[in-house]
């Protein structure tokens, strides 16, 4: 199937907690995304820009008084569809990077599946185990406590934050979410997010990790693995992810994910 970022806003359109919760269009140049839930930069922020070069001033003007004004962190994103010179913008104004991905796509034909079982038998670990369960397992202690660990970031609260967004939008009858978490014999080592939409024609993948002592083992590769199971048995056409260029990208590459875009996010605190 042709997929663009164009495709993965339009999915982003179509979940209800981005209108319910609450949405905020400036002169029609921009979406942004405002959670009253919670306070993090990578859930509150801007996700679309579609205003001239000689307008950006004025509007990365007002969007960052708008956020401060709610005491709220967020994120700028940044695509090719978007004004060319917006990155600079952002960073002459104190904005910092803090995600450099591409956007991928994996097919899932039968020749692609195909392809991919055979890649993957080659980084089989029978040992692990895999296993499906929705938000709510994020909550547990343990859970949280790897997922941070295998950021190598102590701060558990952007775990938390994510989970109550998770809960929040499937309340009000948007996307659908899954954790898929890696075992050990009873210890978990990793850990993979999955949203589905029912209408979408695609799942989207998102934040896989695995502790450091266990990684080069075959666990991303099983996470992966399952999720890909689990999207091709609903009847999806693809899965498509967002990763980081230094390490989920090359692993997919590998696999046949193919680049549909880029996408970077740059910070700014609050005041």
């Amino acid at each position: 199937m042709d997929f663009t970022a164009d495709d993965l806003f339009k999915l982003y359109d179509s979940i209800p907690t981005l209108e319910n919760v609450d949405t905020r269009v400036f002169l029609d140049k921009i979406t942004i995304y405002l959670s009253h839930i919670v306070d993090n930069a990578y859930i509150n922020g801007v996700y679309r820009t579609k205003c001239s070069d000689e307008e950006l001033d004025e509007l990365i003007d007002q969007v960052t008084e708008f956020y401060h004004s709610k005491n709220k962190q967020f994120h700028w994103s940044v695509t090719e569809k978007d004004p060319s010179i917006l990155s600079q913008k952002l960073q002459e104004r104190g904005f910092k990077e803090a995600v450099d991905a591409k956007i991928m796509v994996f097919e899932l034909s039968d020749e692609k599946i195909r392809q991919f079982k055979d890649t993957f038998s080659q980084f089989v670990n029978p040992k692990i185990e895999i296993r499906r369960d929705r938000y709510k397992a994020m909550y547990t202690k343990e859970v949280i406590e790897m997922i941070a660990t295998g950021f190598n970031d102590p701060n558990t609260d952007i775990v938390r934050d994510t989970t109550k967004q998770q809960e929040e939008s499937e309340k009000l009858g948007g996307a659908i979410y899954h954790q898929y978490i890696a075992y050990l014999k009873k210890t978990i080592i990793g850990w993979g997010a999955l949203m589905e939409v029912e209408e979408a024609e695609f799942n989207m993948l998102s934040g896989a990790v695995t502790l450091e002592e266990h990684r080069k083992k075959g666990v991303y590769s099983a996470i992966l693995a399952k999720r890909i199971e689990v999207s091709k048995k609903q009847g999806k056409k693809a899965v498509v992810i967002t990763a980081d260029v230094n390490t989920s990208a090359p692993i997919l590459e590998r696999y046949g994910f193919e680049a549909a875009g880029t996408i970077k996010e740059y910070t700014l605190s609050s005041k």
